[in-house]
């Protein structure tokens, strides 16, 4: 399958997504299921890294992305050698992972800004239109909104042992410290895991990530051609990293150590049953 990165996202992603009357997603395990096996076929994601994303049931997701002025910069190069901006970038990712989260969280995805409102229990990638359609404007108060973020999300969730995946899109260093933002996802509980997003292929404004990558339940993924081009220099040179493959990775890159190491040094990749476990009666116990 051809790696169309940003065409594939724009021109072909235009998934029909599950819900209940009311507006709410609904919780069909089965529907889900089938759901997921064909937008994983679509987007050519392997078997193995299909089935490192059940992990992800039982989660309550969030997603963070940086609206900052910064993101206009057009410094990103898609699988086509097309230039495109850091916002195109982020945004095209976010899409695929709301709508791939949505399956997991029941409640929908948590969206956070840097410079403008919330959109809570987003359940379909179409919901984020407006938010995108605004331009990036406004600096990148990473610490505070990871402060925001802790408090009203992460806290309360943390006395309910609920598991917690916070995926982070940013282009840079954050204007409130560096420091201050790595003590910050350092002391986040044991409960929560945590997805950095480098959305631009500029090595000097996120190199100060590459220390993050070493903490626990931390996965720092670069952006898709330049995370391509460090896997292959690991894994060999014919080693498959689709875009979809790229959005398994962001999302359960966390979780799962093997994903994490994939850009680090040689791994031996599992070889996973597609099909997750049954409960008792015969359902999917993962994808709800």
């Amino acid at each position: 399958m051809p790696l169309l990165l940003s065409m594939l996202s724009l021109m072909i992603w235009s998934p029909v997504c599950i819900r209940a009357s009311g507006g709410e997603t609904s919780c069909d395990r089965t529907e889900k299921l089938a759901v997921f096996e064909s937008w994983a076929e679509e987007l050519g994601i392997r078997s193995n890294f299909r089935s490192a994303m059940y992990a992800l049931g039982g989660f309550e997701i969030i997603v963070l992305c940086d609206d900052s002025e910064s993101m206009l910069s057009k410094d990103v190069v898609d699988d086509m050698g097309n230039k495109m901006t850091r916002w195109d970038e982020l945004r095209d990712t976010v899409k695929l992972i709301v709508d791939f989260g949505a399956l997991f969280d029941d409640n929908g995805i948590d969206v956070y800004f840097l410079n403008r409102p919330t959109l809570p229990g987003v359940t379909c990638a179409s919901d984020l239109e407006k938010a995108f359609k605004k331009d990036p404007i406004g600096g990148t108060p990473l610490v505070s909104t990871v402060d925001r973020i802790r408090r009203e999300k992460i806290d309360p969730l943390e006395s309910k042992k609920q598991k917690v995946l916070l995926v982070i899109a940013t282009d840079g260093q954050p204007s409130d410290g560096k420091s201050a933002f790595h003590q910050r996802i350092a002391s986040l509980p044991e409960n929560v895991y945590v997805s950095i997003l480098a959305c631009t292929d500029n090595r000097a404004a996120v190199a100060y990530l590459d220390g993050m990558d070493r903490l626990t339940r931390v996965d720092v993924t670069d952006d898709y051609m330049t995370e391509l081009e460090q896997i292959r220099s690991k894994q060999g040179k014919s080693f498959k990293f689709s875009k979809g493959d790229y959005i398994a990775k962001a999302l359960a890159g966390p979780i799962q150590p093997w994903l994490d190491q994939l850009d680090e040094g040689r791994v031996d990749v599992p070889q996973y049953n597609r099909v997750p476990k049954r409960d008792a009666k015969g359902t999917c116990c993962t994808i709800c």
